[in-house]
């Protein structure tokens, strides 16, 4: 049984942005439809906005910070702005009580310019989290990105801090600065892309913290196209931040936490029975996506190790289908077989869930959901005394780019054709527009 509720609202502009010219009207479609799972059922709930984005990440309460996309994203090549991927305006999205409230006019637009380049393009980013209470009237947001600088024929990954008001619609360059990586020469044949790059950034605990009062991250990079022996020359400081997790604090210090990573996608602190674990999950090359626990000083493997077979001769140092052993490197605590393009991890938490993983006699505890893009499904994950138990897949027809979740538990989606997607269990839809009644 399917469900389908379609409204369209036209949303005025209240004001506009110097930096866009005068804005059309948006129209922001609302899709409600219901999805059948083994246990249970969900609802879900797609918010077209009016505007293109894939980056969605928590911001308080009910809302959400959605940063807009460029149309250019895949291209690998910009023509706009002097060679540099254009602005990238970022807007508050409040998504409950529905009909979703979406804000035409950014609240502010994030610039990548500072590397100071005369040709700098951006060719991958990654919206990760957003700290509201700095001070009155701005959010700071944190993005890891990475860039190709042509002077230099150079990559980098970064990790800035951006401060951008909630009143006014203004360029915001980096507050801070946290990280720029060594270069990463293009590898062999020159190849620059960027869609191997991670990005991912989760925040260390204050009690973690190695001295008080300075942040500290843990932010994933991919190898670049580097580690598979296209690039073997590498130097040593280099080549150690390519396909690693790295520990950063906002005094740009870091060390390698965990390495011999492919192309790390999520990363979560997941909590169970007491103990906080690093969950990573990464793109093998064809087939054998992992789900990892990140340890501090472990090697995971690649390109020694992989269930994945080779795209290339080069994707692997040894032969094929070396099944995920090396003798030393650690084995992933699950892997998908055909690949599902792994994205964001997220431990849920908050009442929407909460009778799903406290139905556990044995072993109640939270699940764990991860985005698939490739095979645009969300999969429910019952971990429990130090094992995956389970896989359940919810098939929602749809990439999945970013995944958080608001205070109640709702999970809220960003996807790669620009939508905004919420995800909760039902009972029925009510017909008063916005009401869920859950399972009593």
């Amino acid at each position: 049984m399917k469900r389908l509720i379609s409204i369209v609202l036209s949303l005025g502009v209240v004001g506009s942005s110097v930096l866009f010219g005068t804005p059309a009207a948006a129209e922001t479609t609302i899709v409600a439809s219901t999805i059948n799972t083994h246990f249970y059922g969900v609802m879900k709930t797609v918010v077209s906005p009016g505007f293109l984005t894939r980056w969605v990440t928590k911001y308080s309460g009910e809302k959400v910070l959605a940063m807009e996309q460029d149309a250019n994203f895949d291209a690998g090549v910009d023509t706009m702005n002097g060679g540099r991927e254009p602005l990238h305006p970022v807007h508050i999205v409040n998504l409950q009580p529905l009909p979703a409230s979406v804000s035409e006019t950014p609240i502010g637009v994030v610039d990548y310019s500072y590397s100071g380049a005369t040709k700098f393009r951006t060719l991958d980013f990654r919206v990760n989290t957003a700290a509201p209470k700095t001070r009155p009237g701005f959010v700071k947001v944190l993005v890891a990105f990475a860039a190709w600088t042509e002077a230099t024929n150079c990559r980098n990954v970064n990790l800035a801090e951006y401060e951008l008001s909630l009143t006014t619609t203004a360029v915001a360059q980096p507050s801070v600065k946290i990280f720029k990586s060594a270069c990463f020469p293009p590898s062999v044949g020159g190849d620059v892309r960027m869609n191997q790059s991670g990005g991912r950034v989760v925040m260390v605990p204050k009690a973690n913290w190695k001295t008080p009062g300075v942040q500290e991250f843990y932010l994933s990079t991919g190898d670049q196209f580097n580690l598979a022996g296209t690039n073997p020359k590498l130097p040593a400081k280099t080549k150690a931040q390519l396909g690693s997790v790295l520990r950063i604090d906002s005094k740009s210090k870091y060390s390698v936490f965990a390495s011999g990573l492919r192309n790390p996608q999520g990363m979560a602190l997941v909590k169970f029975s007491g103990k906080t674990q690093l969950f990573e999950t990464e793109h093998a090359p064809r087939g054998g996506d992992e789900l990892n626990i990140m340890i501090k000083g472990r090697n995971y493997g690649w390109p020694d190790a992989s269930y994945g077979t080779a795209y290339s001769p080069n994707d692997l140092k040894n032969k094929l289908g070396i099944e995920g052993s090396s003798g030393v490197a650690p084995l992933p605590i699950y892997a998908w077989l055909p690949s599902i393009g792994t994205s964001e991890i997220v431990q849920n938490s908050g009442a929407a869930f909460a009778k799903w993983w406290t139905a556990s006699k044995r072993y109640p505890g939270s699940d764990i959901f991860v985005a698939g893009m490739q095979s645009k499904t969300l999969y429910r994950i019952r971990y429990e005394a130090g094992a995956v138990r389970y896989v359940e897949p919810i098939v929602v027809g749809e990439r999945i780019r970013s995944l958080t979740q608001m205070v109640n538990g709702v999970l809220v989606a960003g996807t790669d054709n620009g939508q905004i997607m919420m995800l909760e269990p039902y009972s029925t839809w009510s017909t008063e527009l916005g009401t869920f009644e859950h399972r009593g």
